[in-house]
Protein backbone atom coordinates (compact mmCIF):
# COMPACT_ATOMS: atom_id res chain seq x y z
CA UNK A 1 0.00 0.00 0.00
CA UNK A 2 3.02 2.06 0.90
CA UNK A 3 4.32 1.69 -2.70
CA UNK A 4 1.07 3.03 -4.26
CA UNK A 5 1.07 6.28 -2.62
CA UNK A 6 2.89 8.45 -5.65
CA UNK A 7 0.56 7.36 -8.13
CA UNK A 8 -2.73 7.69 -6.11
CA UNK A 9 -1.01 11.33 -5.13
CA UNK A 10 -1.49 12.11 -9.34
CA UNK A 11 -5.20 11.89 -8.79
CA UNK A 12 -5.36 14.49 -6.15
CA UNK A 13 -5.58 17.83 -6.00
CA UNK A 14 -2.06 19.53 -5.16
CA UNK A 15 -2.46 20.12 -1.99
CA UNK A 16 -3.94 16.68 -1.25
CA UNK A 17 -1.31 15.02 -2.92
CA UNK A 18 1.85 17.32 -1.10
CA UNK A 19 0.30 16.30 2.50
CA UNK A 20 -0.11 11.64 0.76
CA UNK A 21 3.75 12.24 -0.11
CA UNK A 22 4.82 13.87 3.04
CA UNK A 23 3.49 10.86 4.76
CA UNK A 24 5.05 8.23 2.53
CA UNK A 25 8.70 10.60 2.58
CA UNK A 26 7.75 10.16 6.42
CA UNK A 27 6.82 6.64 7.09
CA UNK A 28 9.93 5.82 4.50
CA UNK A 29 12.39 7.73 6.56
CA UNK A 30 11.46 5.64 9.86
CA UNK A 31 11.66 2.41 8.40
CA UNK A 32 14.99 3.52 7.01
CA UNK A 33 16.30 3.88 10.24
CA UNK A 34 14.49 1.34 12.41
CA UNK A 35 17.59 -1.39 12.73
CA UNK A 36 20.34 1.65 12.72
CA UNK A 37 19.05 2.41 15.76
CA UNK A 38 18.91 0.74 19.33
CA UNK A 39 15.46 0.90 20.73
CA UNK A 40 15.61 3.65 22.80
CA UNK A 41 17.00 6.17 20.44
CA UNK A 42 14.35 4.86 17.81
CA UNK A 43 11.49 5.98 19.99
CA UNK A 44 13.30 9.35 20.24
CA UNK A 45 13.61 9.88 16.17
CA UNK A 46 9.80 8.92 15.84
CA UNK A 47 9.34 11.74 18.82
CA UNK A 48 11.22 14.23 17.14
CA UNK A 49 10.89 13.44 13.41
CA UNK A 50 6.55 13.06 13.88
CA UNK A 51 6.59 16.29 15.36
CA UNK A 52 4.42 15.00 17.83
CA UNK A 53 7.12 16.13 21.02
CA UNK A 54 7.31 19.27 19.36
CA UNK A 55 3.32 19.04 19.19
CA UNK A 56 3.38 18.57 22.69
CA UNK A 57 5.72 21.10 24.25
CA UNK A 58 4.17 23.96 22.33
CA UNK A 59 0.29 23.19 23.46
CA UNK A 60 2.17 23.72 26.99
CA UNK A 61 -0.63 22.35 28.96
CA UNK A 62 -1.28 20.17 32.06
CA UNK A 63 -2.76 17.80 29.49
CA UNK A 64 0.16 17.80 27.26
CA UNK A 65 2.92 18.07 29.73
CA UNK A 66 1.01 14.86 31.23
CA UNK A 67 1.51 12.85 27.38
CA UNK A 68 5.39 14.12 27.82
CA UNK A 69 5.69 12.56 31.25
CA UNK A 70 4.07 9.24 29.79
CA UNK A 71 6.25 8.64 26.87
CA UNK A 72 9.55 9.53 29.02
CA UNK A 73 8.10 6.72 31.19
CA UNK A 74 7.59 4.57 27.94
CA UNK A 75 11.13 5.22 27.14
CA UNK A 76 12.20 3.60 30.87
CA UNK A 77 9.89 0.85 30.18
CA UNK A 78 11.23 0.11 27.08
CA UNK A 79 15.22 0.50 28.42
CA UNK A 80 14.19 -2.07 31.31
CA UNK A 81 12.22 -4.33 29.08
CA UNK A 82 15.23 -4.63 26.47
CA UNK A 83 17.51 -5.37 30.17
CA UNK A 84 15.99 -7.51 31.71
CA UNK A 85 12.61 -9.25 30.64
CA UNK A 86 13.83 -9.82 26.90
CA UNK A 87 16.00 -12.74 27.28
CA UNK A 88 13.59 -14.06 29.72
CA UNK A 89 10.42 -14.10 27.00
CA UNK A 90 12.55 -15.39 24.48
CA UNK A 91 13.63 -18.18 26.30
CA UNK A 92 10.06 -18.89 27.60
CA UNK A 93 8.44 -18.51 24.27
CA UNK A 94 11.33 -20.94 22.84
CA UNK A 95 12.72 -18.35 20.00
CA UNK A 96 15.24 -19.20 17.55
CA UNK A 97 16.88 -15.90 18.58
CA UNK A 98 19.78 -14.68 19.36
CA UNK A 99 19.39 -11.84 21.93
CA UNK A 100 22.90 -10.49 20.90
CA UNK A 101 21.99 -9.76 17.05
CA UNK A 102 18.43 -8.82 17.45
CA UNK A 103 17.25 -5.90 15.09
CA UNK A 104 15.31 -3.13 16.50
CA UNK A 105 12.37 -4.15 14.69
CA UNK A 106 12.61 -7.64 16.60
CA UNK A 107 13.01 -6.07 20.23
CA UNK A 108 10.17 -3.85 19.33
CA UNK A 109 7.61 -6.40 17.98
CA UNK A 110 8.33 -8.41 21.12
CA UNK A 111 7.84 -5.38 23.47
CA UNK A 112 4.79 -4.06 21.74
CA UNK A 113 3.36 -7.75 21.37
CA UNK A 114 4.44 -8.21 25.06
CA UNK A 115 2.18 -5.19 26.30
CA UNK A 116 -0.71 -6.32 23.47
CA UNK A 117 -1.04 -9.60 26.01
CA UNK A 118 -1.00 -7.26 29.15
CA UNK A 119 -3.97 -5.36 27.86
CA UNK A 120 -5.83 -8.33 27.11
CA UNK A 121 -5.38 -9.67 30.57
CA UNK A 122 -6.97 -6.88 32.17
CA UNK A 123 -9.74 -6.46 29.94
CA UNK A 124 -12.71 -6.08 32.05
CA UNK A 125 -14.56 -8.58 32.54
CA UNK A 126 -18.02 -7.51 32.91
CA UNK A 127 -19.22 -10.57 35.43
CA UNK A 128 -16.94 -9.70 38.17
CA UNK A 129 -16.30 -6.97 40.52
CA UNK A 130 -13.44 -4.32 39.41
CA UNK A 131 -11.83 -1.38 39.40
CA UNK A 132 -12.43 1.60 36.52
CA UNK A 133 -8.34 3.16 36.25
CA UNK A 134 -9.08 6.99 34.72
CA UNK A 135 -7.48 10.40 34.57
CA UNK A 136 -8.94 13.19 36.67
CA UNK A 137 -10.58 15.14 33.47
CA UNK A 138 -12.19 11.84 32.37
CA UNK A 139 -13.89 11.46 35.91
CA UNK A 140 -15.62 14.83 36.10
CA UNK A 141 -19.46 14.48 36.27
CA UNK A 142 -18.76 11.03 37.34
CA UNK A 143 -19.19 9.49 40.98
CA UNK A 144 -17.72 6.53 42.82
CA UNK A 145 -18.26 4.84 46.51
CA UNK A 146 -14.48 4.59 46.59
CA UNK A 147 -11.99 6.33 45.06
CA UNK A 148 -8.28 6.14 45.18
CA UNK A 149 -6.24 8.82 44.20
CA UNK A 150 -2.37 7.59 43.93
CA UNK A 151 0.73 9.53 43.26
CA UNK A 152 -0.35 12.21 45.75
CA UNK A 153 2.85 14.07 45.72
CA UNK A 154 4.51 17.51 45.07
CA UNK A 155 6.18 17.13 41.53
CA UNK A 156 3.62 14.54 40.27
CA UNK A 157 0.61 16.84 41.58
CA UNK A 158 1.05 19.60 41.35
CA UNK A 159 3.51 18.65 38.55
CA UNK A 160 6.91 20.42 38.84
CA UNK A 161 6.83 22.08 35.89
CA UNK A 162 3.79 23.69 37.64
CA UNK A 163 5.68 24.23 40.54
CA UNK A 164 8.16 26.27 38.70
CA UNK A 165 5.87 28.34 36.46
CA UNK A 166 4.22 29.77 39.53
CA UNK A 167 0.48 30.02 41.66
CA UNK A 168 -1.45 30.13 38.43
CA UNK A 169 -0.42 26.82 37.43
CA UNK A 170 -1.10 25.54 41.19
CA UNK A 171 -4.37 27.01 41.11
CA UNK A 172 -5.16 24.96 37.92
CA UNK A 173 -3.69 22.02 39.33
CA UNK A 174 -5.90 22.88 43.06
CA UNK A 175 -8.96 22.90 40.75
CA UNK A 176 -8.27 19.64 39.39
CA UNK A 177 -7.02 18.11 42.43
CA UNK A 178 -10.99 19.17 43.89
CA UNK A 179 -12.36 17.41 41.27
CA UNK A 180 -10.79 14.24 42.14
CA UNK A 181 -11.33 14.56 45.50
CA UNK A 182 -15.24 15.58 45.24
CA UNK A 183 -15.74 12.34 42.74
CA UNK A 184 -15.55 10.26 46.09
CA UNK A 185 -19.09 9.50 47.74
CA UNK A 186 -18.06 7.42 50.61
CA UNK A 187 -14.60 6.62 50.85
CA UNK A 188 -11.19 8.36 49.63
CA UNK A 189 -7.91 6.70 49.71
CA UNK A 190 -5.03 8.81 49.01
CA UNK A 191 -1.51 7.58 48.85
CA UNK A 192 2.05 8.81 48.35
CA UNK A 193 5.51 7.02 48.69
CA UNK A 194 8.61 8.02 50.51
CA UNK A 195 10.25 6.69 47.15
CA UNK A 196 9.51 6.17 43.76
CA UNK A 197 11.13 5.16 40.41
CA UNK A 198 9.87 7.52 37.75
CA UNK A 199 11.04 8.42 34.22
CA UNK A 200 14.20 5.81 35.11
CA UNK A 201 15.35 7.83 38.46
CA UNK A 202 14.60 7.61 42.02
CA UNK A 203 12.51 10.21 43.42
CA UNK A 204 11.46 11.46 47.07
CA UNK A 205 9.06 13.88 46.18
CA UNK A 206 7.17 15.43 50.00
CA UNK A 207 3.71 15.04 50.11
CA UNK A 208 1.58 17.27 47.92
CA UNK A 209 0.51 20.55 49.19
CA UNK A 210 -3.02 19.86 48.28
CA UNK A 211 -3.23 16.95 50.92
CA UNK A 212 -1.80 19.30 53.33
CA UNK A 213 -4.43 21.87 52.52
CA UNK A 214 -7.33 19.58 53.79
CA UNK A 215 -8.65 19.74 57.35
CA UNK A 216 -6.59 17.37 59.82
CA UNK A 217 -9.63 15.75 60.99
CA UNK A 218 -11.53 14.70 57.76
CA UNK A 219 -8.21 12.64 57.66
CA UNK A 220 -7.42 9.12 58.95
CA UNK A 221 -3.48 9.15 58.28
CA UNK A 222 -2.00 5.74 58.19
CA UNK A 223 1.65 4.49 57.97
CA UNK A 224 3.19 7.47 58.72
CA UNK A 225 3.53 11.32 56.13
CA UNK A 226 7.53 10.99 56.68
CA UNK A 227 9.34 14.18 57.43
CA UNK A 228 8.07 16.66 54.79
CA UNK A 229 7.52 20.61 55.32
CA UNK A 230 4.27 21.98 54.67
CA UNK A 231 3.49 24.07 52.05
CA UNK A 232 0.92 25.88 53.94
CA UNK A 233 -2.33 25.15 55.95
CA UNK A 234 -5.25 26.49 54.27
CA UNK A 235 -8.09 24.03 54.62
CA UNK A 236 -9.34 22.80 51.59
CA UNK A 237 -12.68 22.73 51.98
CA UNK A 238 -13.17 26.25 53.88
CA UNK A 239 -14.77 27.29 51.15
CA UNK A 240 -16.92 26.38 47.66
CA UNK A 241 -14.31 27.74 45.69
CA UNK A 242 -10.75 26.04 46.87
CA UNK A 243 -8.47 28.92 48.53
CA UNK A 244 -5.37 30.00 46.76
CA UNK A 245 -2.25 28.52 48.54
CA UNK A 246 -0.36 31.35 50.44
CA UNK A 247 3.41 29.47 50.23
CA UNK A 248 5.29 29.79 53.22
CA UNK A 249 8.72 31.80 51.72
CA UNK A 250 12.02 31.31 53.80
CA UNK A 251 14.05 34.07 51.77
CA UNK A 252 15.29 37.60 53.73
CA UNK A 253 15.84 40.53 51.76
CA UNK A 254 20.11 41.01 51.73
CA UNK A 255 22.47 43.15 50.38
CA UNK A 256 20.93 46.11 48.46
CA UNK A 257 17.54 44.80 48.48
CA UNK A 258 18.62 41.18 46.60
CA UNK A 259 17.17 38.47 47.41
CA UNK A 260 20.25 36.26 46.47
CA UNK A 261 23.58 37.33 45.42
CA UNK A 262 26.08 34.70 43.92
CA UNK A 263 27.81 32.48 46.09
CA UNK A 264 24.65 31.84 48.31
CA UNK A 265 23.19 28.40 48.96
CA UNK A 266 19.73 27.87 48.45
CA UNK A 267 16.86 25.10 48.41
CA UNK A 268 14.54 24.45 46.02
CA UNK A 269 10.98 22.36 46.92
CA UNK A 270 11.41 20.12 44.34
CA UNK A 271 14.84 20.61 42.56
CA UNK A 272 16.80 19.86 46.28
CA UNK A 273 19.83 22.44 47.59
CA UNK A 274 21.79 24.18 44.97
CA UNK A 275 24.48 27.28 45.01
CA UNK A 276 23.90 30.95 42.94
CA UNK A 277 25.98 31.45 40.03
CA UNK A 278 25.13 34.18 38.83
CA UNK A 279 22.64 37.25 39.45
CA UNK A 280 20.74 39.64 36.70
CA UNK A 281 18.01 41.39 38.22
CA UNK A 282 15.22 39.39 39.33
CA UNK A 283 16.54 36.52 37.90
CA UNK A 284 19.50 34.13 39.19
CA UNK A 285 21.18 31.86 37.68
CA UNK A 286 21.42 28.18 40.08
CA UNK A 287 23.69 24.94 40.09
CA UNK A 288 21.84 22.14 41.33
CA UNK A 289 23.08 18.78 41.45
CA UNK A 290 23.36 16.66 38.12
CA UNK A 291 19.45 15.36 37.99
CA UNK A 292 18.70 19.41 37.68
CA UNK A 293 21.91 20.71 36.14
CA UNK A 294 21.91 24.82 35.88
CA UNK A 295 18.40 26.58 36.15
CA UNK A 296 17.55 30.04 35.30
CA UNK A 297 14.42 31.19 38.10
CA UNK A 298 13.00 34.24 39.27
CA UNK A 299 14.76 35.51 42.49
CA UNK A 300 11.33 35.53 44.11
CA UNK A 301 10.14 32.20 43.82
CA UNK A 302 8.29 30.73 45.98
CA UNK A 303 10.17 26.98 45.84
CA UNK A 304 13.38 28.85 46.77
CA UNK A 305 14.73 29.46 50.12
CA UNK A 306 18.08 30.16 51.48
CA UNK A 307 20.18 27.69 53.64
CA UNK A 308 22.44 28.44 56.36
Amino acid sequence: MLEAIPMLAQSLSTSAANKLLKFHDLIHTLKTNLDQLDVQDFIDFVLTETGYMQMLEAEDTIESVTRIDNLEEFKTMALSFEKDQLAEIIDREEMDLDIDIMTTRQKLEILLTDIGLQTDMIEEDTEKEKMTMMTIHASKGLEFNTVFLVGFEDGIFPLSSSIEAGEDEIEEERRLAYVAITRAERRLYITNARSRMYQGQTKYNRISRFQEEIQASRLDIQGGVGDFASANKTPFFANKKPAKATPKVSTVKLRDGNLFVAGDKISHDTMGDGIVVGCDGKTITIAFGVEHGIKKLMAGHPALKLRD
